[in-house]
């Protein structure tokens, strides 16, 4: 993957019940972001994006993963928070993005493998940004497909996977 195009240590922060707020959703999401820029004050340079009823999580290369779930997972209103992996995809094919996905989350799972002996895993696929045409479940199908490629006795479980991939294309 190019360096250029990739950026690891990100998380996605999903929030609690904020969507059932109504018109005060945007404040409630703004504090937020507030709280989590605060438990994460000492974690190192980081950076809390707010983005289409998501939190976006930078931080530093130097930051500890284990810290940043913790702290963040904490915090009063999220819901959960995950290791992301955030790809510039503008300006590419359709074809080329999947294939990095694909070559992405192979790489993921392998490490996952590694690391915890994963054995079965799903994709799940969301298409935020609609202008893109390839359709979410053919998303989750091609990229799972790349993983079974490079990771043997890895195995799809839809029902109940060790680890589930959550791939989410979105704009900017």
């Amino acid at each position: 993957m190019k360096d250029s195009i990739c950026r690891d240590n990100v998380y996605m922060v999903r929030c609690g019940e904020t969507a059932l707020k109504g018109r005060n959703k945007p404040y409630f999401e703004r504090t937020l972001v507030k709280r989590i820029k605060q438990v994460l004050k000492d974690a190192g340079e980081t950076d809390v994006e707010r983005r289409d009823g998501l939190i976006l999580v930078r931080a530093a290369d130097s930051a500890s993963r284990e810290e940043i779930l913790s702290k963040v997972g904490l915090v009063f209103g999220v819901d959960s928070v995950s290791p992301a992996l955030e790809m510039k995809i503008e300006g590419m094919e359709p074809e080329a993005v999947l294939s990095e996905l694909g070559n992405a989350a192979a790489s993921y799972m392998s490490a996952l493998i590694e690391a915890r002996g994963t054995k079965t895993f799903k994709v799940d696929a969301k298409r935020a940004d609609k202008a893109f045409p390839i359709l979410s479940p053919e998303i989750a199908r091609r990229v799972g497909g790349s993983i079974l490629k490079s990771c043997s006795g890895l195995k799809v479980d839809v029902h109940s996977p060790e680890c589930l991939l959550f791939v989410s294309v979105r704009r900017g």
